[in-house]
Order: structure tokens, then sequence, then C-alpha cells
């Protein structure tokens, strides 16, 4: 068992395993790979009830798994991180915006079982949507980027692992082979029954199925991928651990020497290893970075576009809101009243089908 939610897959619970009518509130509404922050707004105060489970292992990989009922309907945003969500629906359907695209997962023509998979490149807004009376049966796997990327040892595993990511917040949706639908199935049904926490046994018995679950997964999301047009042999490195440290002192360091200085190195030293690792500058990922950083406080915090204008290093909001329309094609005021309307917004999900 596992009371670590913050980075659990589409619908959360309080970290407790195996509840029978167990009521989950608004704030613990969360979604696959978000930030420890999010925003909920709940109408009332039980959100799920049925059986849930999420576990969280070492360096980015989760799985979660419910058998509710949503019993309000509420709206959830957060910021998720780069990362692969593998979602397998036995019943019922999940309702989310990933950016300015809406999806709906269950409602394919894959009435018994249907798998999903979506990919994030780099950081996102998701909203997730919760209907009243909906009973929604399903088990999810997360995995970040930067998990997979530590397991890459030759350069054909680099050339699959870009392939994977080369189109953010694609979502693809097929019939899951019998091997894979039957992993999913057991460790579904073991998990939800079981009403005490796991020791250490049972917990590397649960990572050793979640793994294999994940290889199933990732092989078939794998076959679908369109074949490179040509031999890719320069394609940028990935490197998340340089960029992880980079990003925790943009929270606290405003001048690019004071990024610097706290990772201990000299600014030029810094330039040249970024550029080298993952061939744009330093500068340009800083700025972008803290774009993207203000763009979700003004979505998920609610903050001013005076305040998100300092958080991402801007004097001026004036100069910022111009920044912001450059990188994200539209204004930080049209982003936050998007976002507001979407629950009115009719399901209109581009998703490719396989077979």
């Amino acid at each position: 068992m596992t009371t670590d939610t913050d980075k659990s897959p589409i619908i959360a619970g309080n970290g407790r395993q195996g509840m029978l009518d167990h009521s989950v509130t608004g704030h613990q509404l969360q979604a696959p790979g978000q930030t420890a922050r999010g925003r909920s707004t709940p109408i009332g105060e039980g959100v799920l009830r049925g059986k849930f489970f999420h576990h969280s292992f070492s360096g980015g990989l989760s799985v979660q798994g419910s058998d509710a009922v949503e019993l309000q309907n509420l709206s959830s945003m957060s910021e998720l991180q780069p990362g692969i969500s593998f979602n397998l629906i036995f019943a019922g359907q999940v309702d989310f915006t990933l950016g300015p695209q809406r999806c709906r997962l269950g409602a394919s023509e894959y009435r018994s079982l249907e798998c999903s998979a979506y990919v994030l490149a780099r950081p996102d807004i998701m909203t997730r949507f919760t209907c009243s009376g909906m009973h929604v049966r399903k088990l999810s796997v997360f995995v970040e980027r930067g998990w997979l990327q530590q397991r890459c040892r030759l350069e054909a595993e680099q050339a699959q692992l870009h392939r994977l990511f080369a189109g953010h917040g694609q979502l693809r949706v097929w019939r899951p082979q019998q091997d894979t639908a039957g992993l999913a199935q057991s460790l579904l049904d073991d998990q939800l029954a079981e009403p005490e926490s796991p020791g250490l046994p049972q917990r590397l018995s649960l990572e050793c199925r979640t793994l294999a679950l994940l290889e199933a997964l990732l092989q078939e999301l794998i076959d679908q991928l369109p074949e490179p047009s040509e031999k890719c042999d320069d394609f940028p490195p990935v490197l998340p651990s340089f960029k992880d440290k980079v990003d925790t002192c943009l929270k606290e360091c405003r001048r690019l020497e004071d990024v610097a200085t706290a990772l201990g190195i000299s600014v030029s030293t810094l330039q040249r290893k970024f550029k080298a690792a993952y061939g744009y500058t330093v500068i340009d990922y800083v700025r972008r970075r803290r774009l993207e950083m203000a763009r979700s406080a003004l979505v998920i915090d609610g903050i001013s576009i005076g305040e998100a204008a300092y958080m991402a290093g801007y004097n001026h909001p004036s100069n910022f809101v111009a920044a912001f329309r450059r990188q994200f094609d539209v204004t930080p005021a049209r982003l936050v009243r998007q976002h507001r309307n979407r629950q009115r917004q009719p399901v209109t999900a581009e998703r490719e089908t396989a077979e």
C-alpha cells in the first residue's frame, strides 16, 4: 500500500487499498504523472465510492486501478510531466482534456476491453472530468520518460525512445492482445481483492507484475508506430536528470548566473554542456520552461497575469503576454477562459485506433 498520490494515473484515491464504499473528496482526484500541485472544483463531499489502489515505484513508475462509481460532476486540473500513460478500461468511460484536445476513453468499438496510451513529450495541463453515476473499472500504468531513458543502453533503444516521443499529446487506442489482457485482469483483480498492506515480498511481486504488463503494453504501442522514413543517427539525446536539476533551480533563481552557481558550475560550462546534450541553448530552455510554469500557475493556481509575468521573469506584463502568445499561440487571458469553459464543450477527440 502507498500513501503517495502525487503521480496517480487519472483517478486517485487517498492511497488506501481495497476499500469498499469509501468516498474520495475532490482534492484527492488527480491525474497521471501530475506534479504535487493541482486544483479541483468539487461539488459536495464525495467524488468516488468503491475499490481503488495506487502504488508508486522508484524512479517514475506507478500502477493504479479502480472499480468505483463517480459521485459528482467534477473537474480537476493538473500539470503532467513527460511520460506515457497506459489505460485499460474494462467498464465505463473516462473524460479528460489534454492541452487543446478533449478525449474520452472507453468509448471505442472495443466493448469488452479498451487499451489506450497517450504520450507526453513535454509538460502539459490536463483537466479530468468525473460524471455522477458513472461506473469505471480500469487499470492504469504510468511511466516517466526519464525512467525509460535510464534503461536505454544501445543506440537502437535510444532511437526507439525518440520515435515514441516524436509527437506530443498523441492518443492511440487499440484492442490489447489476449496475453496482455490476462496480465492486466489478473493484476487488477488481485489488488482490488487484497484488504491489507502488502509486505516486502508482495510488493516486489507487484513491481515485477507491473513491469511485465508495461513490457507488453510498450511492445504493442511500438508495433503501431509508423516506420521511420529514413535512418536517423543524429536525434538529440535526452538526459532528464540534467534538466531536472535546472528545473529545480528555476524556482529560486531568476538569473542564469544563479542557476549555474546552484549547480556548482560556471555559466559557460552550463551553456556548453546543455547545448551539447540537448541541441539547443540553456537560455532558450529556461525561457520556455518559465513560460510553462507560469501557464500552469495561471490555470491551476489561479494567479494573476502580473504574478505570472513575474514568475516567468518579465518586469512588464505586456512583454510577458507577447512572449506567452508566441510560445503557446494563445494569450494568457484566453487560455484561462478556455479552461474554465471546458466542462461545457462537446467531446471531439482525435483518436488513432488499431486492431
